[in-house]
């Protein structure tokens, strides 16, 4: 199903196999079904479309990040009236004071501008303590640039308290310059920046101290800054940093190493919140769970459909399956969200799938996250900055009942389960 004033991506995509020809079929958005009639003209068929994003936003978001336990969404829009970066208590929708700042300007400079300025890439780099207490937010170039009001750095907002926690700025030297990457502690007391330039480096900075304490990198040579937020996977006890790129930084030995995390480019990656298990998600779709040292391979959930996103409002293309994850509080469950909107989730231990897919309101899933009880998924997308799912067991009794038109009768029952004895399902 499409939206026809955006057409560049599906409100909602599902598969749903039919079982003979259809003669005609109609939309009807009030009952929230797609009604088609049979080859033969004899039956009518009605598809649920479920919640089709009644909240949507024409103007998209660019990046969006939820707190480990759901309870804070980040919102990135680097156009439009909105610009900037907002705050979202999960709960109710409401808006927090959040830090202020400039974002990215995502437009491509004209050939009139500076050459040295088109070589100077920015990047907008944003990410939660895994308490979710604070948020780290800033801007970074690929290399120095003339212009005073584009020097790097990174706020750090108390989230909690609803005001600045501490500002990181360059000491001199490199500084923040071509980090690509931020990422909190789970206390927030550590922000750990990456960089792809002089060796794959990992630097730790005190936020009390506003100072870096120290920098963890393989001292070769490299220039690899891509243009693109890539998401740092921080181990709970801030031991073991892991990037999309295969850099896993041992904070504790000060080892950095590469190693392939899956059987193509890891696009997504997060740790368990007890730190136990790494899920990384491949170009192909396919998600391999390594232990929380990221040592031992612990197995591979299989990928799906290749697929190419292009956005044709010029923001850029989205190549591949897999655009977020998320585990449950109790690392058991896995949510695994793609460009066509839909959620699968997955049980962890048999690396079997929980059910189909969840339809969203279309369009990348940007941010995943399970609430602190297991029984809420909070979905971030696009268009529709949030929606929340009920994952309980009665509530979802009650979705398939209400779906049946309640129970099997006494008389139905008899028919279809002769051999048990009767009880109400509904």
């Amino acid at each position: 199903m499409w939206r026809l004033s955006e057409p560049y991506a599906p409100v909602l995509v599902f598969r749903y196999s039919l079982r003979n020809a259809i003669e005609d079929f109609a939309l009807n958005l009030d009952a929230r079904t797609i009604r088609y009639l049979n080859g033969a003209m004899t039956v009518v068929r009605s598809l649920s479309l479920g919640e089709t994003a009644e909240q949507w936003e024409r103007q998209p978001a660019d990046h969006a990040q939820l707190t480990q336990d759901g309870t804070t969404l980040a919102v990135l829009r680097q156009r439009g009236a909105g610009r900037g970066v907002r705050l979202l208590a999960t709960r109710d929708g409401a808006v927090l004071p959040g830090p202020e700042g400039k974002p990215c300007d995502a437009e491509v400079p004209d050939e009139s501008e500076d050459e040295s300025e088109f070589m100077s890439t920015c990047v907008d780099v944003m990410a939660f303590s895994g308490d979710g207490r604070y948020f780290a937010y800033g801007r970074s170039w690929s290399d120095a640039v003339d212009d005073v009001t584009k020097q790097p750095r990174i706020t750090v907002w108390d989230v909690r308290a609803r005001q600045e926690h501490a500002v990181i700025e360059p000491p001199g030297g490199r500084g923040l310059w071509g980090v690509q990457s931020v990422a909190l502690t789970h206390d927030g007391a550590s922000l750990l920046t990456f960089r792809t330039s002089e060796g794959k480096a990992v630097d730790v900075w005190d936020v009390h101290r506003r100072k870096r304490v120290r920098t963890v990198d393989q001292g070769a040579d490299s220039w690899t800054f891509n243009s693109y937020v890539q998401r740092l996977a921080v181990r709970r006890n801030g031991d073991t940093v892991v990037t999309p790129d295969g850099v896993i930084a041992d904070l504790s030995t000060g080892v950095v190493s590469d190693r392939n995390l899956g059987d193509d480019l890891t696009e997504e990656l997060v740790f368990s919140p007890d730190g136990a298990n790494l899920a990384a998600a491949d170009l192909l779709g396919s998600v391999t769970l390594w232990d929380g040292a990221v040592r031992r391979r612990l197995g591979q959930l299989p990928g799906t459909d290749d697929y190419a996103y292009s956005d044709s409002s010029g923001l850029g293309s989205h190549v591949g399956n897999v655009t977020a994850l998320a585990f449950s509080a109790d690392g058991s469950t896995l949510a695994v969200g793609d460009p066509l909107g839909r959620v699968q989730l997955w049980d962890v231990p048999s690396s079997r799938p929980l059910g189909s897919p969840l339809s969203t309101s279309g369009g990348p899933v940007l941010s995943l996250a399970f609430g602190t009880d297991g029984g809420t998924l909070h979905v971030a997308g696009r268009h529709v900055p949030l929606q929340k799912y009920d994952l309980t067991p009665s509530h979802l009794v009650g979705q398939a009942c209400k779906r049946a038109g309640g129970g099997l009768s006494a008389a139905d029952w008899k028919t279809y389960l002769p051999d048990l004895p009767y009880r109400e399902t509904c």
